[in-house]
């Protein structure tokens, strides 16, 4: 079975690789690898997002921009509360074991 790569133009599309497969940068939805071929993102553009077909490469650029930072946004904000929640613990179980 051949495994397709993602090639930079798929962008053009509304598609970014992530982890060998397209993600709709528009919907979210992730395609099976088989789905890497510039017929098949492209029908899925113009049957799933048909007010986006005209639209160039630079709007999808900015949309993969603003992707990545939301991602990076919401790793932020995770790494946070996680901290916060690690702290609490110790100090409950501080607490717990200063009381005891």
């Amino acid at each position: 079975m051949k495994k397709r790569k993602y090639d930079e133009s798929y962008i053009s599309f509304g598609f970014v690789d992530s982890n060998g497969s397209p993600l709709c940068m528009l919907c979210s939805k992730l395609l099976p690898n088989s789905s890497i071929a510039p017929a098949k993102l492209r029908r899925h553009l113009e049957t799933v997002h048909p007010e986006y077909k005209d639209k160039n490469k630079g709007f999808f650029v900015r949309k993969k921009e603003q992707l990545l930072e939301s991602q990076k946004n919401m790793m932020h904000v995770t790494q946070t509360v996680n901290e916060n929640s690690t702290e609490a613990s110790y100090l409950v179980s501080y607490r717990i074991a200063h009381y005891r």
